[in-house]
């Protein structure tokens, strides 16, 4: 429901998003900001209440459907729609969170591979290597950054905000888990699985087929609030195990 919403209030806003996300993002701020002149019109102080009636006839156009009865999650529909507008910025620009997690884990990966390149006596193997990394990283900057400008890429700007769940999506699934796959002689390409699929076919030493060859999984690129240190651990904390019947007992540590 949210996600119809969604979708009047940014035609309410009356913005066309551009098919590459780059031209939505800054990619010269800090952590990727959003433009200032797509942030100048969701951020219009009477966007919220142009789009309540619009968005208010769709609910109810959805909620005839099951007698005219409001699910109890969600209270007033009137209340509900208010929330949703008012809140609709906020969850447009964190719909592009994960593309920013993309982005910087591939310029983490192209320095990284760039300042190893830099060392001496190396032997030709680890070059290659080194090589292949920095090649990998600027295909993933380059699928993330132009997007193939075109409906048929998962980063396309509406396709990606409906498997975000901004908008609504019919074809793909939603919040999917992404692989990277090198091509050979060719641009890589992102491969996207939903995640009850992603667990087994995207996981260590797993292998995936795509276009005639087999792959393996080697690794996983974790956000920076998932490392801590140098990046070689994963972030822990303490967590508290609480049977039903609420007798606490001292759990251990786990992974984020």
């Amino acid at each position: 429901m949210r996600s119809h919403l969604h979708a009047v209030w940014l035609a309410e806003a009356k913005l066309a998003l551009k098919p590459d996300i780059p031209d939505i993002l800054d990619l010269t701020g800090a952590d990727y900001p959003l433009k200032e002149e797509v942030l100048s019109v969701i951020s219009k102080s009477d966007l919220a209440a142009r789009a309540r009636s619009p968005m208010k006839r769709v609910l109810d156009q959805i909620l005839a459907a099951d007698d005219g009865s409001a699910p109890v999650w969600m209270g007033e529909p009137e209340e509900f729609v208010l929330h949703v507008a008012m809140n609709a910025p906020k969850e447009f620009n964190r719909a592009f969170d994960r593309w920013r997690e993309l982005y910087d884990s591939a310029r983490t990966q192209l320095a990284k591979a760039n300042k190893q390149s830099e060392i001496t006596g190396l032997s030709g193997s680890d070059r290659r290597k080194i090589k292949a990394a920095q090649m990998q990283a600027s295909d993933q900057l380059a699928i993330l950054e132009q997007g193939k400008a075109s409906n048929g890429s998962d980063f396309y700007s509406y396709r990606y905000l409906a498997t975000e769940g901004f908008l609504p999506g019919y074809n793909f699934p939603r919040l999917p888990l992404y692989a990277f796959v090198p091509g050979e002689g060719k641009s890589g390409s992102f491969l996207s699985r939903a995640r009850f699929l992603a667990i087994s076919e995207f996981g260590p030493r797993s292998l995936i087929y795509h276009e005639g060859r087999a792959y393996r999984v080697i690794k996983a690129k974790l956000p920076p609030q998932a490392r801590e240190g140098d990046g070689s651990e994963l972030a822990t904390k303490d967590i508290y195990i609480c049977p039903i019947r609420l007798a606490c007992q001292r759990g251990g540590r786990a992974s984020t």
